[in-house]
């Protein structure tokens, strides 16, 4: 018994074409036959030559009228099968976007139901080790059950493939593959990475593949947070592929990077897993996003700059649509960029000797990771059937915000000036979009994904304040740091207080306000499928001196600083 006939509509269209000019070439043949065979003359006129030619004229008349039914039946013939043919291709079409819409699964499902009802049911646990014992002695795998879990240590802890016939495979276990099906079953979890480990066991299993005749592919696992500054985080497992009919599933996400020490920069977002592949049928997973960066550390010392945030992950590149039918999977979204760290504040100037000292810059953001491309649709179906969609591209991770810039630090008692502000930190750029797949003909290609936002600009330091002194200027403020909206300046230092220098009758001056910090440039988003409004920062304002001792004057209030 066949369970399931083929055929080719185009094979069918060729054959109708044939038969239609076999058809055209028989009624021109008749149609030359028709004179010689309808008006012959009779030899003599005696009556057995009319006779004769009488005979012949009918027989030459029944011909012409034989073969006018059989061109019209002919006729009727090519146009059902004709007919035939659009009905096949209008199926397969049909079939394959049920397929691709996932409705292939109202076989699929009850037979996996009912499987995993069975394995479970009282009758299924007293007769399926009869049943198993002559072929887990033979091959050492059953023919009915779910794979065993994947156990540590052991043949890279990857889970037990399914029964022969019929089961899931078994999940992985810390880093190992998820189990493979056998005829019809869905593949196994992969373990997932296994945290402060080294890279290699941080980043998580495979997916186990499906079932050769049907059933989807394991998911991937995501991959483990790192712990170790020098470390990414760990790479998402790729989703297991489909063999039969049957989705591939989606690739785990990458692991958030570790937090480095005081100044260090964090270290980055592991990769996401590539989607499973979709089998004869069905559709690509998609691909898993990326780890997030970890921030930037300041450090504790006084006028230090912050340090950097760690990059986002790449996403996981999405799988390819089925051999016969079916769509790519949707790359993964890139992972955040970590966030600067906040600059230091400045330290005081030593006994007089130094002016106060400038505020440390706040660290500058990382850059977001990049998109994952989507998977391609590998054909067009049966024949002429309807083109798979490709899959879309993943968008790019947002970029870190700069940190803010440290204070500059009051001077001592001295005629110095107070410490500047220190600049804001940069924004970083987003991650790239990735590119859409290519759809099952090669003729057109699915959405790119969108270019991730621009960090922001981190705020400048204000200035610092003076000691109670004449003529000595307070701080200016910090620059604000660049970025999709700029930073705000910091704002100037109050000015010092007048004091007694000459005399009860001659009171002194105060000191200057410092200047106000220019407030950041603001950037456009740097990718070619996203913008958006973009805000500079604000001037910094420069604060007026106290009032002078004994009735001095206040210090001039120091300008703001000017917007790039």
């Amino acid at each position: 018994m066949v369970s399931l006939v083929r055929v080719a509509p185009q094979v069918v269209g060729d054959g109708v074409g044939n038969l239609a000019r076999i058809g055209s070439s028989i009624g021109v043949a008749n149609a030359a036959a028709a004179v010689a065979t309808t008006t012959m003359v009779p030899a003599g006129g005696d009556e057995v030559s009319v006779a004769v030619v009488g005979l012949f004229r009918g027989l030459g008349q029944d011909y012409q009228l034989f073969g006018a039914q059989l061109e019209q039946f002919h006729q009727r013939f090519v146009q059902i099968l004709d007919a035939a043919k659009t009905a096949y291709l209008e199926t397969e079409t049909a079939a394959a976007a049920a397929v691709a819409d996932g409705q292939y699964q109202v076989l699929a499902e009850p037979v996996q139901t009912l499987g995993q009802a069975w394995l479970a049911s009282p009758a299924g646990e007293l007769l399926d080790p009869l049943v198993n014992a002559p072929f887990a002695s033979l091959t050492g795998r059953e023919l009915i059950g779910n794979g065993a879990a994947g156990v540590a240590g052991v043949d890279g802890g990857g889970g037990q493939a399914g029964g022969w016939l019929f089961g899931d495979g078994g999940p992985g276990a810390a880093a190992g593959r998820g189990g493979d099906a056998g005829l019809i079953g869905a593949g196994g979890v992969g373990g997932a990475g296994w945290a402060n480990s080294g890279a290699a066991m941080m980043a998580s299993g495979a997916g186990g593949d499906g079932g050769l005749v049907f059933g989807d592919g394991g998911p991937g696992s995501p991959g483990a947070a790192s712990f170790d500054p020098t470390v990414a985080g760990g790479a998402g497992g790729p989703g297991g592929d489909a063999r039969g009919i049957g989705d591939g599933d989606r690739g785990g996400d990458g692991g958030p990077g570790a937090t480095e020490a005081p100044g260090g920069r964090g270290s980055d977002g592991g990769p996401g897993g590539k989607g499973g592949n979709a089998g004869d049928y069905g559709n690509g997973g998609t691909g898993g996003t990326g780890g997030i960066g970890s921030p930037g550390q300041s450090w504790g010392d006084p006028g230090s700059q912050g340090g950097l945030g760690g990059w986002g992950g790449a996403g996981g590149i999405g799988g390819d649509g089925g051999q016969l039918s079916g769509s790519g999977g949707a790359g993964g979204i890139g992972g955040h960029g970590g966030h600067g760290g906040t600059g230091g504040d400045g330290q005081a100037g030593a006994n007089g000797e130094f002016p106060g000292d400038r505020g440390g810059s706040g660290g500058a953001g990382a850059r977001g990771g990049n998109g994952g491309a989507g998977g391609h649709a590998l054909a067009e179906g049966f024949h002429d059937g309807a083109a798979g969609t490709g899959g879309v591209g993943g968008n790019g991770g947002d970029g870190g915000n700069g940190a803010d810039g440290g204070d500059g630090h009051s001077g001592d008692p001295s005629w110095r000036s107070g410490g500047d502000g220190g600049n804001g930190g940069n924004g970083a750029y987003g991650g790239n979009g990735g590119l859409g797949g290519l759809s099952g003909d090669g003729s057109t290609r699915a959405a790119h994904g969108v270019q991730g936002t621009m960090g922001d600009g981190g705020d400048g330091g204000n200035g610092s304040t003076t000691s109670d002194q004449p003529d000595i200027d307070g701080g200016n403020g910090g620059y604000g740091g660049w970025g999709f909206n700029g930073g705000n300046g910091g704002n100037g230092g109050w000015g010092g207080n007048g004091v007694n220098r000459y005399g009860v009758l001659n009171p002194g001056w105060g000191g200057d306000g410092g200047n106000g910090g220019a407030g950041g440039t603001a950037y456009t988003s740097g990718g070619v499928y996203a913008g958006g409004p973009v805000q500079p920062g604000t001037e910094g304002t420069g604060p007026s001196g106290d009032h002078g001792g004994f009735g001095g004057s206040g210090g001039i209030g120091g300008h703001g600083g000017q917007a790039p």
